[in-house]
């Protein structure tokens, strides 16, 4: 094997090659890659499986490879279309796709391998602020109970209660957001918490122009719920259906 370094930086096999691949390919001529004898030619760096590509192309240069060792997953992968491979170029890292990744919780470690490169990426949805206390599952805040309107513009829709406080308002930014009741406040007209570790609801005013009452009585600190309680924010009534509580909790 004579190795031979070209003009533009690639090393190519001159044993192999009449001129440097890459550029050849670039110039629009086509070149072909190695011989029957496999052992001349030195192999890329990657542990494991073999990797094709979809529209049949083949791999510039004898030695796609980069420092490190590739992590790869077991079975023979197939990548949409065939990059551009230098000695020392970035590839396509196979081993992990988009669908996947939206499906990750917040935080993953995710390991996607490629030619002789391990790349390392940590996920996190920005600016949400996850409630404490709680076993998240499936990356995301479970619903502990829901509030039905049974009077008003909304009538016949739910509202998840999530773990933590719950702000209500005509606000699309409010966790519980009422649209059409122009008696409530656009933010934290009030609030509706659970509480994981006493595994109790409260409900109470906070900073809205009118007031809120459980069945009917006016409620001016935060009270415990109970459940089918009547909620009424302004001219909307609710009624509180939990699914949290001493019998079951996440």
């Amino acid at each position: 094997m004579d190795v031979k370094l070209c003009s533009a930086g690639h090393y190519y096999d001159s044993s192999e090659y009449s001129e440097c691949p890459v550029c050849a390919k670039k110039k629009g001529v086509e070149v072909e890659f190695g011989s029957e004898d496999m052992d001349s030619a030195v192999p890329p760096t990657v542990g494991g499986p073999s990797v094709s590509f979809e529209d049949g192309g083949k791999m510039d240069g004898y030695s796609p490879t980069q420092p490190g060792s590739a992590t790869m997953p077991g079975d023979p992968v197939t990548v949409g279309k065939n990059p551009e491979i230098d000695v020392y170029g970035e590839t396509e890292p196979v081993g992990i796709n988009s669908a996947q990744l939206e499906t990750m919780p917040p935080g993953s470690n995710v390991s996607m391998g490629g030619y002789g490169s391990t790349y390392g990426a940590t996920f996190s949805e920005s600016g949400v602020t996850m409630p404490a206390n709680v076993n998240n599952v499936a990356g995301f805040s479970p619903v502990t109970g829901w509030l039905v309107c049974v009077e008003g513009p909304m009538r016949g829709k739910d509202y998840r209660i999530k773990p933590g406080y719950n702000y209500i308002g005509r606000a699309a930014n409010m966790q519980i957001y009422i649209e059409g009741d122009q008696t409530i406040s656009r933010e934290r007209h009030a609030v509706i918490a659970y509480d994981n570790k006493g595994k109790v609801f409260f409900f109470g005013p906070m900073e809205g122009q009118s007031t809120v009452y459980i069945n009917d009585a006016l409620v001016i600190n935060k009270e415990i719920l109970k459940p089918y309680d009547i909620i009424t924010i302004g001219n909307t009534k609710f009624v509180f259906v939990p699914l949290c509580g001493d019998n079951f909790t996440w």
